[in-house]
């Protein structure tokens, strides 16, 4: 028999809440579960980069703007989310920035990893 009401296993989710609600603080869903199960803050610290690299952000600039202007940069466990300064669309990312509500997260892209490409003089 199953037991998916346990003590046991309450105690595992509650833990796996708080590690979510430190990662993921601005998530709806979260939210709810962290009420549910009486937490107000997480013990956990909260991590500077937790983009998951879904690639929404990159495909929805790309496919529905048609700006490219948001991409990946790096490889292997450097990949990051950057926005492209010298894409000739990166003016209007101020004022669009649509992609950032796709986000899975929940949570601002530019709080958890996103930035610019370094220049050759940084």
């Amino acid at each position: 028999m199953v037991k998916t009401e346990s003590p046991g296993v309450e105690k595992i989710r509650k833990n796996l809440v708080e590690l979510y609600l430190a990662l993921f603080p601005f998530n709806p869903e979260i939210k709810r579960l962290a009420r549910k199960y009486k937490l107000t803050r997480s013990r956990f610290k909260k991590e500077n980069n937790y983009c998951i690299l879904c690639g929404l952000c990159v495909r929805y600039c790309k496919e529905v703007k048609g700006y490219n202007a948001v991409g990946f940069a790096g490889r292997g466990t450097d990949k990051k989310v950057i926005f492209i300064p010298e894409s000739s669309y990166f003016k209007y990312c101020e004022k669009c920035m649509e992609c950032m509500e796709i986000c899975p997260t929940g949570v601002f892209p530019s709080n958890y990893g996103l930035d610019r490409i370094p220049q050759i003089d940084d």
